[in-house]
């Protein structure tokens, strides 16, 4: 698999075609599905360490982490990198945050 990132919202990693065909398993409200252009400004390829949640109600790592509404996946546990003033305002008006670091 080439090219990974990780989403700026859940942390979902995924190759970039795979962001491009699928979208984002958690963040439907970006529109990344069959966009290029967004997967590039909602992920960001800089990121660190990575944890499996296979099962995300019965997981003590998605308690910890607070990922337990999210879909089984690969996640990473930083993300680095920078929001377009487009992406800060997609977030908000969903009430979501941005878990990336700068």
């Amino acid at each position: 698999m080439k090219k990974l990132r990780a989403c700026v919202c859940c942390r979902l990693v995924k190759g970039e075609d795979q962001f491009v065909k699928e979208g984002c398993n958690n963040c439907e409200f970006f529109g990344m599905k069959d966009d290029m252009g967004r997967v590039i400004q909602c992920t960001s390829p800089n990121f660190e360490g990575l944890i499996a949640i296979l099962n995300p109600y019965d997981s003590w790592v998605t308690k910890y982490t607070q990922n337990r509404n999210f879909k089984p996946g690969m996640y990473a546990i930083d993300v680095t990198g920078d929001l377009t003033e487009e992406i800060v305002e997609i977030l908000e008006e969903y009430k979501q945050s941005a878990r990336i670091s700068n």
